[in-house]
């Protein structure tokens, strides 16, 4: 039997982008990893993502986030899109970001990222 999820996802999902973002602007990278997915961060230790200039972005000031399309996978996991607008250098910059469900919160796929 499906579990019934009552939860508003959609802002879940804001919300999570948002405390990323707030992260960002504290300069707490720590935090930072921590909205990142299990998966990421697996493949990426702590130590390697807070000296490693890769992962060291800027991320602008977030503007707007749009379009949020949750889906599902054979398998049951729900994995999302998400629309980002945010202000790099003066300039308005739109890209996507993608979310997966782990281990009960939305958490950001770190690839999704650091690849803009």
């Amino acid at each position: 039997m499906r579990y019934k999820d009552s939860r508003n996802h959609d802002q879940l999902i804001k919300k999570t982008i948002e405390n990323f973002y707030q992260s960002f602007y504290e300069g707490d990278r720590l935090l930072l990893y921590r909205h990142l997915t299990t998966g990421f961060q697996k493949n990426v230790p702590l130590n390697y993502f807070l000296v490693h200039s890769d992962y060291d972005a800027d991320f602008g000031r977030l503007k707007q986030i749009d379009n949020i399309k949750i889906s599902r996978d054979a398998r049951d996991r729900l994995s999302a899109k998400a629309e980002v607008t945010a202000i790099i250098r003066n300039k308005e910059v739109k890209f996507g970001v993608d979310l997966k469900m782990d281990f009960g919160g939305w958490k950001i796929e770190g690839d999704s990222l650091f690849r803009i």
